[in-house]
């Protein structure tokens, strides 16, 4: 599945809770979008300026922008939630990029899939963020999004679970 499609989740979402009526509701922000891979920028504050201290959903997707993975940050903390699934760079390739090879997520790829741990050990993942205003709502819209997924072409590889 691509990134856009769950983005398109998200609004048809918040527009369906507020439709109920049921006080339910939260305001969402793309950040903006970084068309590198995370070892182009891993030095920079993840997500994007000014985020970093806020609550919202990360989706990793590799280089044609399949999702592998979808996670939340509840508690204002985007950048180190980020930050957390990769760990400290471990080491340099020959070309001068980041290895991250002691990071949170690698060790839960499967096993007939061992391209996904590499990306992340690479730093090949493309992160998309969106903010998601009342922190409160971060935990629905992440189990929405990975129900979604799990329902339409199954849980991305890299969530063993929704919730």
């Amino acid at each position: 599945m691509k990134t856009q499609a769950i983005l398109n989740k998200i609004e048809e979402l918040k527009r369906t809770l507020e439709a109920a009526g049921i006080g339910v509701k939260f305001d969402s922000k793309l950040a903006p979008k970084r068309e590198q891979t995370f070892k182009h920028w891993f030095r920079e504050e993840v997500p994007s300026d000014g985020l970093s201290r806020k609550s919202g959903i990360y989706i990793f997707s590799d280089e044609n922008d399949e999702i592998l993975y979808i996670g939340k940050a509840a508690s204002n903390n985007l950048g180190s939630e980020i930050y957390s699934k990769f760990s400290a760079a471990t080491d340099f390739n020959s070309e001068g990029f980041p290895l991250f090879k002691k990071n949170n997520i690698a060790k839960y790829s499967p096993l007939d899939k061992p391209e996904l741990a590499q990306s992340f050990i690479s730093g090949d993942i493309l992160i998309t963020v969106v903010e998601i205003e009342k922190k409160e709502c971060t935990s629905l819209v992440e189990v929405f999004l990975q129900t979604f997924c799990a329902l339409s072409e199954g849980l991305p590889p890299l969530n063993k679970q929704i919730g």
